[in-house]
């Protein structure tokens, strides 16, 4: 199995080859790896902020950005530190990207940074997780680092503290733009069709939803102090009455839907 051809978005000019490393199979992690990169340091197009000159990534089946050097609108921002598996002409071994589109920049990667090791899991059918997963962890501060410094070099605004902390869940907020159907009736409707609900807890399959009535209700939660896996943690949905919805200014990185009439 594999993707050939000229792709639709063409955010990258050029071709995008892989598995950069063999081994990788759909829907498995027995090709996965913890690689080694190399990070361009240079002032004008790479990472000057980040202090190694290395950092190891998660990868699993990701590819090479052939003759990345060669485009204009294209800055490489780290190599593959030992030799891939796939034709590269140019021996540049690309790995991580920046190209400049329109008026904006998109960030491209054959490695994953944003992978963080506590939510990688050993496998049954990849005996090598467990040391894939321990490498990551030993190098997990200097993965931090090099994605903020990416995230920097896109033009975004970071957090120059060196105390990265994740952020635990916020509740979800529903409520309805139609005063003739209540938040609740939405998430009656929704139980109809879902047919899971023990103890306010809506089961929708991929997601687990804690139904609270009310902010009254909310305001009485306790604070979730610890860091939870947001695909097996258990969200909060607070159900609010047209108007009631929480002064956004007062909740820290609260996410709240709107629902029209359905």
């Amino acid at each position: 199995m594999e993707v050939s051809g000229s792709r639709e978005l063409k955010l990258f000019p050029g071709t995008a080859r892989g598995a950069a490393f063999k081994g990788f199979h759909y829907h498995s992690d027995v090709g996965a790896r913890a690689v080694q990169l190399k990070v361009n340091k240079d002032a004008e197009t790479g990472l000057p902020d980040y202090e190694q000159d290395t950092v190891v990534n998660y990868f699993n089946g990701g590819g090479v950005f052939i003759d990345a050097n060669k485009y204009p609108n294209t800055k490489v921002l780290a190599t593959y530190a030992d030799p891939v598996e796939v034709e590269d002409p140019s021996k540049l071994q690309a790995a991580v990207i920046i190209c400049k589109v329109g008026e904006g920049r998109v960030m491209l990667s054959g490695t994953h940074p944003e992978f963080t090791p506590d939510l990688l899991h050993e496998s049954g059918d990849a005996p090598n997780m467990s040391r894939v997963i321990k490498a990551l962890r030993i190098h997990d501060k200097s993965r931090l680092e090099f994605l903020r410094c990416c995230l920097k070099k896109m033009g975004l605004k970071v957090n120059d503290s060196s105390a990265m902390v994740r952020p635990s869940l916020t509740p979800l907020y529903l409520s309805s733009v139609d005063n003739g159907v209540s938040a609740s009736q939405l998430v009656k409707a929704l139980e109809e069709d879902v047919g899971y609900h023990i103890q306010s807890v809506m089961n929708c399959g991929g997601d687990r939803f804690k139904i609270i009535k009310g902010l009254s209700a909310a305001h009485e939660m306790e604070q979730k102090e610890f860091y939870e896996d947001p695909d097996a943690a258990i969200k909060d949905l607070v159900l609010c009455s047209p108007g009631e919805l929480p002064d956004l200014t007062f909740y820290n990185l609260v996410q709240t839907l709107y629902m029209e009439k359905c």
